[in-house]
């Protein structure tokens, strides 16, 4: 009878110490694999090549060129700026960008924010949503010299 109690103990204390370290896994999992943790910011760069303004997000799509137009192949960003993008040096330029300005940033990739009017509104197909972004404005001549 004493053997069969001490095995019961045992096989409890074993019990418990494996929901612990699952209940642990399963907090863990939950808290860093959200999908806010798991989007990164990239960076970006280049001049502008092409602003539209998304009226049903109040938004504006910016389309960058990349730094070294020479460069094969070219890869342009088209990106959204958002009211809740973070704004750095020559701000005034930066609310309405400015074509062949340069921009510099971090961008959320993946994110679809730029709906233009329709029935319903429609979503026009960008990279992503800017986080942050700087200028040099003013920024002509352009690197294709226009």
């Amino acid at each position: 009878m004493l053997l069969l109690s001490s095995m019961t103990n045992l096989l409890q204390n074993k019990i418990i110490k494996v929901s612990a370290l699952i209940l642990i896994l399963v907090l863990f999992t939950f808290t860093f694999a959200s999908p806010v943790a798991a989007q990164s910011l990239m960076q970006f760069g280049g001049w502008v090549s092409f602003v539209f303004y998304c009226a049903c997000s109040n938004s504006w799509l910016v389309s960058y060129m990349p730094p070294y137009p020479l460069t094969y192949p070219w890869v342009t960003r088209q990106l959204v700026l958002t009211p809740t993008t973070i704004l750095h040096a020559y701000t005034q330029f930066l609310t309405i960008p400015v074509i062949t300005s340069w921009h510099l940033g971090q961008f959320v990739p993946g994110v679809q924010m730029c709906w233009i009017p329709g029935t319903p509104c429609i979503v026009v197909p960008s990279d992503g949503a800017i986080f942050r972004v700087g200028s040099s404005f003013p920024g002509w001549p352009s690197p294709l010299g226009t």
